[in-house]
């Protein structure tokens, strides 16, 4: 709170205290006593264009977008309208109040974005439907959803009798026209555990995610699960290069192999800041880098997502000037993911795709030669220090 709060001297304070009372045991108290003194250091790139995404506030929660065809979804606290108003009776007793709906504005012809409507109102319950996740096609979503059984509401009643908690788990439904097919729960494994925030790979064989199941490294940590043989795998803790003691959350996969995801335990201007990790082989990765301003600020800031062609995309925040409590900020970068600080994850990737002309398909094991157009005519070789990641599907 301190550290939110701008008081970095009393917050170095009891970082070192709890450091001191853990004996070391949790880096978090030397870790985040540390990143108060290099706060000049997670600054970024100048030229990058943040607004508030005005269209999709509202004085309640607003957090999450996801890219979705013409437009984005996202997940609110809102009062919900229509047949979600009629659905959605009650509260949510920790909060006080309504439950995250999913909600889709479509951007206009002069790229603006609409009035915010439920969206899939088939898929809603009446308790949370929280952040998501999309296949290329559009036609299959991953989401957060309280594991409701038959309605839900004898469960209910137990609830507000402190007998039992509804844990958050991952549904997967598919599209059929305009309509999605009923939304069923993955199995991964640990019915015991809190199971968010999914991000499909693009390829749409690995399904990250937030957990706080039994042997991670810190309350929430990040897993990986491989679909193969028209099933989802155990999932893999993604190591201490990305999760600590803290808290890991709201991952989100791009297409150059770069991992960003929300810490409380790396340390940077407070809350959670947003952080990148990029692949280097099968589950190992770069250390986490700070994402830096104007991305991360004093208050909470995470669900960072980033449009294909790494020029322009959306993530939330609690800062100073919003519009509610959480708000979607809109932000442009002067060049494609020019976003990642210089020095930070070392090279930086981007994927290249052959495709046959005529049919539209994606080739595979081609051989690609990198050339420069020379300013007085002619191409050469590519000088510049960078890699070639081919990518078959």
């Amino acid at each position: 709170a301190c550290h939110s709060n701008g008081n970095f001297a009393k917050a170095r304070e009891f970082y070192l205290k709890y450091n001191q009372a853990t004996g070391g045991s949790d880096k978090r108290g030397e870790r985040l006593a540390t990143a108060l003194d290099r706060q000049a250091e997670f600054s970024n790139k100048k030229g990058i264009e943040v607004k508030n995404a005005a269209a999709l506030n509202s004085e309640k929660l607003d957090f999450s977008p996801a890219l979705f065809e013409n437009g984005v979804v996202f997940a609110s606290t809102r009062e919900p309208e229509g047949a979600m108003k009629k659905l959605t009776k009650e509260k949510d007793a920790w909060t006080g109040d309504d439950f995250t709906n999913l909600y889709f504005a479509k951007e206009n012809g002069d790229g603006s974005l609409g009035k915010p409507e439920v969206f899939a109102a088939d898929l809603g319950t009446r308790f949370h439907e929280g952040p998501l996740t999309f296949s290329r096609s559009g036609d299959q979503v991953f989401f957060t959803r309280n594991n409701v059984k038959n309605g839900g509401w004898s469960l209910l009643k137990q609830l507000t009798k402190g007998r039992e908690e509804l844990k958050l788990k991952i549904y997967a439904a598919d599209r059929s026209g305009e309509n999605w097919s009923s939304a069923k729960p993955l199995d991964l494994g640990d019915k015991a555990a809190n199971d968010a925030h999914p991000s499909l790979s693009p390829d749409g064989q690995k399904l990250y995610f937030a957990s706080d199941r039994e042997g991670g490294l810190g309350g929430m940590d990040l897993y990986v699960s491989t679909f193969s043989s028209g099933n989802w795998s155990a999932p893999v803790n993604l190591g201490n290069q990305i999760n600590t003691p803290g808290n890991e959350v709201f991952p989100f996969s791009y297409d150059d192999g770069t991992l960003y995801f929300a810490s409380d335990g790396w340390g940077g201007l407070g809350g959670l800041d947003i952080f990148f990790s990029e692949k280097m082989d099968e589950n190992q990765w770069r250390t986490a880098a700070n994402l830096g301003t104007p991305f991360n600020s004093p208050r909470d800031d995470f669900g960072y997502v980033l449009n294909f062609t790494g020029t322009e995309g959306y993530f939330t925040s609690a800062r100073d000037g919003g519009t509610g409590k959480d708000d979607i900020y809109t932000f442009s970068l002067p060049e494609p993911q020019a976003n990642k600080k210089d020095g930070d994850g070392g090279s930086r990737f981007f994927t290249i795709c052959a495709t046959d002309a005529s049919t539209g398909e994606r080739l595979k094991d081609v051989k690609i030669n990198v050339m420069e157009q020379l300013p007085e005519g002619g191409y050469q070789g590519f000088e510049d220090d960078f890699v070639v990641r081919l990518v078959p599907t």
